[in-house]
């Protein structure tokens, strides 16, 4: 429904790899989760934040890889 008004639809809370492949299937156009990184402290958000936007596609995420987007 939400991208038949035009809106950009976010799957919250992404855990597994078939978590993944579920929004996928149905079309979902970004996620977040534990899949892509656990909560981080301020700092090292900061230095991860600073990477995203100086190169989008080359990011080293503390804790778990980020593993790529939707």
């Amino acid at each position: 429904m939400a991208h038949k008004l035009g809106i950009q639809v976010i799957g919250k809370g992404v855990e597994t790899a078939e978590q993944i492949a579920l929004l996928k299937e149905a079309g979902c156009d970004f996620a977040h989760g534990h899949y892509f990184s656990t909560p981080l402290p301020m700092e090292k958000f900061s230095g991860l934040a600073g990477q995203l936007f100086e190169n989008p596609m080359r990011v080293n995420c503390p804790g778990s890889a980020l593993r790529g987007v939707l």
